[in-house]
């Protein structure tokens, strides 16, 4: 594998959320040249059957109109026929993945509460401020300890916990299905906690915040595993498992991404950007890591073997927020002009 030294720390720094509602498919600006593909069913293939030679075929599928805010944070529903976003508008908006029509609407109640997540099974959606059942649209119940409004959330793989990351305080373990805190965290993981993602197999939480490291923390026991250092005092906004497990790609405030080696805590490769970032999402089949923030406007394809720069896609404006589909065929991006793109991966057959 090859593998580049450090050569830099990491890229920009990014808080605010949810939205309102407008409901059109418009074309993104910059992007008329772009040939919208015909929507297919978002489940066709497996993330097997995606690889990084089809990386010229991506193509925009919608630009997704809704928001009046910036849209914060995207999320995949398991079978990827959902796709959500949030915004600083105060609402989250549910969208058909396949067709690129709004579904539905979430109201919120504060505009920095807007991290979501769909469970592993797709029958709930967490925000910062509490969990949906995603059928019913009900609200099942509320996040919330000695009144403050949890800011990250993040489903264990097998849907049965809920990581919850509260601004100064330790992080909490919740029954996802019960509404009730099993485990808190033996201490808070940073005074901001920007990022939290659970490792694949469940045993381990991962944490990006202010102060330049990363915080990896064992699930069952709430204790403190590791933590990986910076050495300065960069924001680490984005932490992403690749899909093995075995490393973890992280960014913020300085202009590059790093990815380490999950077992020994080192670096085996920096790649460069021009600028910061909000951003970071494996592919299902781990070959493509996907960048988004700063000055590019665009969201960035890595080959995650080789470390080598495939291909930007544009977006219109700065993204916060990116993520793949689990089936591997959807990229979609959020951004701060309130749009949402949605980009089609042709399977490698």
């Amino acid at each position: 594998m090859q593998r580049s030294s450090i050569r830099g720390l990491l890229t920009v720094v990014a808080i605010a959320l949810l939205g309102a509602c407008a409901r059109a498919v418009d074309p993104v600006p910059g992007l008329e040249g772009e040939r919208a593909l015909t929507p297919t069913s978002p489940a066709a293939s497996s993330p097997e059957s995606i690889s990084i030679r089809t990386v010229d075929q991506v193509e925009l599928l919608h630009a997704l109109e809704g928001h009046s805010g910036r849209v914060m944070h995207v999320a995949f529903s398991a079978d990827s026929a959902r796709l959500a976003s949030s915004s600083e508008d105060m609402t989250i908006l549910v969208w058909d993945a396949g067709t690129g029509q709004e579904t539905y609407t979430i109201p919120m109640t504060r505009r920095d509460m807007a991290d979501i997540a769909f469970s592993p099974e797709g029958n709930l959606l967490a925000s910062g401020e509490a969990v949906w059942d995603v059928e019913s649209r009900q609200e099942l119940y509320v996040l919330e300890r000695d009144r403050q409004v949890p800011a990250k959330v993040a489903f264990s793989p097998d849907g049965s916990t809920l990581a919850v990351a509260v601004m100064n305080q330790p992080m909490q373990l919740w029954d996802a299905a019960a509404g009730e805190i099993i485990r808190t965290f033996a201490m808070q993981a940073e005074p901001l906690a920007f990022n939290i993602q659970f490792s694949p197999d469940g045993a381990m939480l991962a944490a990006g915040g202010l102060g330049g490291r990363i915080t990896l923390w064992d699930a069952a026991s709430g204790q403190l595993a590791a933590t990986l250092e910076y050495g300065d005092e960069s924001g680490v906004h984005a932490v992403a498992f690749a899909p093995d497990g075995q490393m973890l790609a992280t960014g913020g405030t300085m202009p590059s991404i790093r990815l380490w080696d999950v077992s020994t805590g080192e670096v085996l490769d920096t790649l460069m950007l021009q600028d910061g970032l909000f951003g970071l999402a494996f592919s299902p089949d781990g070959t493509m890591l996907a960048s988004a923030g700063g000055a590019e406007r665009a969201i960035v394809l890595w080959d995650v073997e080789s470390g080598e720069r495939l291909r930007s896609l544009p977006h219109g404006d700065q993204i916060m927020a990116i993520a793949f589909s689990p089936d591997g065929r959807l990229l979609a991006a959020g951004g701060v002009d309130g749009r949402v793109t949605l980009w089609g991966i042709p399977a490698d057959r």
